[in-house]
C-alpha cells in the first residue's frame, strides 16, 4: 500500500506517492494524470548495474507509454550546460514535442538537471520525478527547483518547473552502497515527510 500526500503548490497540483513497489506503478500512477505518448527516461548511469530502470521502463510500457531511455553521468558533474545541450539535442533527435514527458530518474543531481530540461524544451514539457537516494526524495524533487551549475558557483541558471508526479520507491534505498549514508539521509527524509503530513510513525 502506497502513501499518496497532495501537493498543491502553485499552478500544478501534483501528488507524492510513496512507499514500496511504487517503482512497477509508475506507469499507471502517470496514466490518472495524462494520457498514453512518449516519456523520456533521463537516467543516472549508476543505476545501470541495478534493476531499477528495467523496472520502470516495463511499467511504462505496461501502461502504452512509449519509453526512451538517456543516461547522464552520476553527481553534480551532470548538472552542467554541456550535459543540458546534450540531452536538448536528444530531445530532438528524438521528436519530443510539448505533450510528451520527462522523466529524472536517479538522485538529486539528476532530477535538477531533467527539471531544467523539461522546463526550458519548448518552454515547458511534463516532468515526473522518480528519485532513488532519499535526499532526492526529501529535497530536490519536492518544489520544482531545477537548475545547472556554472565555474562561478552551483545552480546560477535555473527554473521552478513543478513536477506532475512524484513516485518514490523505498526499496531503491537498497542501491545505495554506504548503508550509514542511506541512515544519515532518512533522517532528511523523515523530518521532511512529518512537515507534510504529521509527526512520522517509522
Amino acid at each position: 500500500m502506497f502513501t499518496r500526500v497532495p501537493l498543491r503548490l502553485g499552478d500544478t497540483p501534483h501528488d507524492y506517492v510513496l512507499g514500496d513497489g511504487v517503482l512497477d506503478a509508475v506507469g499507471v500512477l502517470l496514466r490518472e494524470v495524462t494520457s498514453p505518448g512518449r516519456v523520456v527516461v533521463v537516467m543516472d548511469s549508476g543505476l545501470e548495474t541495478t534493476p531499477i530502470p528495467t523496472r520502470v521502463c516495463d511499467a511504462l510500457v505496461d501502461a502504452d507509454f512509449d519509453a526512451d531511455v538517456v543516461e547522464v553521468p552520476p553527481g553534480e558533474t551532470s548538472k552542467s550546460i554541456a550535459e543540458a545541450e546534450h540531452l536538448w539535442s536528444t530531445f530532438a533527435e528524438l521528436g519530443v514535442e510539448r505533450r510528451d514527458t520527462v522523466l529524472a530518474l536517479g538522485g538529486g543531481a539528476v532530477g535538477d538537471l531533467a527539471g531544467f530540461c523539461a522546463a526550458t524544451w519548448q518552454r515547458g514539457v511534463r516532468l515526473v520525478h522518480v528519485p532513488t537516494t532519499s535526499l532526492a526524495m526529501a529535497d530536490s524533487a519536492v518544489g520544482g527547483k531545477t537548475g545547472v551549475n556554472l565555474p562561478m558557483g552551483k545552480n546560477l541558471v535555473g527554473a521552478f518547473h513543478l513536477p506532475v508526479l512524484v513516485a518514490a520507491d523505498l526499496s531503491a534505498l537498497d542501491t545505495l552502497p554506504d548503508r550509514e549514508f542511506r541512515f544519515r539521509e532518512m533522517h532528511d527524509l523523515q523530518w521532511n515527510r512529518e512537515d507534510l503530513t504529521g509527526p512520522s510513525r517509522w
